[in-house]
């Protein structure tokens, strides 16, 4: 009953998403959670601005004043039925549907982009043409087991092996990443009753290596907010649940979470050709074997470390940082118009239509930059 159409209008119901609403912009058959409420598209109302005026304050603040719980707060299709909607000329509504239509073109031409580069990657190292075979058992020596003081089954199939054997049988040469780069382990004091800019590991998306970043007071910050990141630094997650949360730090700045890894350029593979192989299903694959721990498995820094890495020639990496870098432009770009999309509703209600339409317009100059 939940298959979505173009132009529907999908909202988180419940849970630490509550509220969340978008447009369902792609043609594709899909499904949503039984924990989403769906406002299927009638044409009377584009797509595009109902979910915009829902992610807007005001839009908010009438979905939060109909929540019911308090651990996981819900919302119900009844109330959502009885909320007032701003009506605009059509001409307004339709512009920020065109902002929310491109903002998802520039989305799904970074993601076509960024998989392309992947695949450009692997292919150079021929993991592309390798897949794990399926095995019931295997038989290691007790010697393996002192030696890696590993006991547990899980550190020891043989797709493990074979990937690492890819690597290391690439034209160019390997090398460990310890080798290609410094690990950033800089601390920071805290100052009391500063602001500070924190980036945790759920923070990056596991799909695009977008960062989410939360400004939290000093008194408030985790207690594993530890390391002082800079513009430039790669980094990766080393809990399992968040495995390919590996990101670009775009700005200086930033406090990361001690969960995370992070590495610092320092040799001939640039971050970009990193975060690619990182990223990658077979690195991902590779990561569960020097997983630590049951109900919160870890890596250890000096695991990430140890990782071999292809050593590709400058050529080809420039050309991966080329789409790599236009990639995240796009992206950026994807975020900017759905914040003027957001921006100008809210100025459009508390002001007026036509003074949010010429602000759009001062706005999509400034993005023709990125």
């Amino acid at each position: 009953r939940n298959k979505l159409e173009y132009d529907d209008v999908v909202i988180t119901r419940s849970g630490a998403n509550f509220g969340q609403t978008a447009a369902y912009k792609i043609k594709r058959e899909i499904f949503a959670s039984i924990d989403m409420l769906v406002i299927k598209n009638t044409n009377e109302i584009k797509g595009g601005y109902l979910s915009t005026f829902f992610n807007t304050k005001q839009g908010q603040n009438l979905l939060n004043r109909g929540s019911y719980g308090m651990a996981q707060p819900h919302l119900s299709p009844s109330y959502l039925y009885q909320l007032p909607i701003p009506r605009f000329n059509p001409n307004f509504e339709n512009l920020i549907d065109i902002l929310i239509n491109d903002s998802e073109k520039c989305r799904e031409d970074s993601q076509v982009l960024y998989h392309q580069t992947e695949k450009l990657v692997l292919s150079e190292c021929k993991l592309d043409i390798w897949s794990p075979k399926h095995q019931l058992s295997f038989v290691r020596h007790y010697f393996d087991t002192k030696q890696y003081e590993r006991i547990d089954a899980e550190y020891y199939p043989r797709k493990y092996n074979e990937i690492i054997a890819v690597i290391k049988n690439y034209k160019g040469g390997w090398d460990l990443i310890k080798n290609q780069f410094k690990l950033n382990k800089s601390s920071f004091k805290i100052i009391r009753d500063k602001m500070y800019n924190y980036l945790e590991i759920s923070g990056v998306n596991v799909s695009n290596g977008e960062i989410d970043i939360i400004n939290v007071e000093a008194s408030k910050l985790p207690v594993n907010a530890k390391i002082k990141l800079e513009k430039g630094n790669l980094v990766v997650s080393r809990v399992r649940t968040y495995r390919g949360a590996v990101a670009i730090i775009d700005r200086d700045g930033l406090i990361g979470s001690g969960e995370f890894t992070v590495l610092q350029e320092n040799g001939v593979i640039n971050k970009e050709t990193l975060l690619v192989l990182l990223k990658s299903l077979n690195y991902s694959q590779l990561s569960l074997k020097f997983s630590r721990g049951t109900s919160y498995p870890v890596l250890m820094d000096k695991d990430i470390l140890n990782f071999p890495i292809p050593i590709f020639e400058k050529q080809f990496q420039n050309k991966v940082v080329d789409n790599i870098s236009f990639s995240i432009k796009l992206l950026l770009k994807s975020n900017a118009l759905l914040e003027i999309a957001k921006k100008s509703v809210e100025m459009a209600i508390e002001l007026d239509e036509s003074i949010a339409e010429k602000w759009i317009n001062e706005e999509l100059k400034k993005i023709q930059k990125i």
